[in-house]
């Protein structure tokens, strides 16, 4: 196959999958329960970080590139479900007496 066509069809479905991401962190921060939305990134985060892992290591030419893509598509939702947790863990201030 196509070196330049793999390396766009990657190109394509890494910005998909970042436009997707970015609406699903979105409608997280609008829902009070958004822990569907945090399991989400979090298993996304997940699954991206296995084909990264197998693309680093089996060092040939364009894989080596992609994995750094991937781990860096992967670290995106696992902060992104990381500010989720802390939108969901954050305490409301007391309203202070004057």
């Amino acid at each position: 196959m196509n070196t330049s066509f793999v390396t766009l069809a990657l190109t394509l479905l890494l910005a998909a999958h970042y436009i997707t991401q970015k609406k699903l962190l979105r409608s997280g921060l609008n829902t009070t329960p958004c822990t569907a939305q945090i399991n989400r990134l979090l298993l996304n985060g997940i699954l991206l970080m296995i084909p990264a892992i197998w693309a680093v290591m089996l060092h040939r030419h364009p894989y080596g590139i992609w994995g750094g893509l991937l781990f860096i598509e992967s670290t995106v939702c696992l902060s992104f479900a990381r500010k989720l947790i802390k939108k969901g863990t954050r305490r409301k201030p007391a309203n202070p007496s004057t």
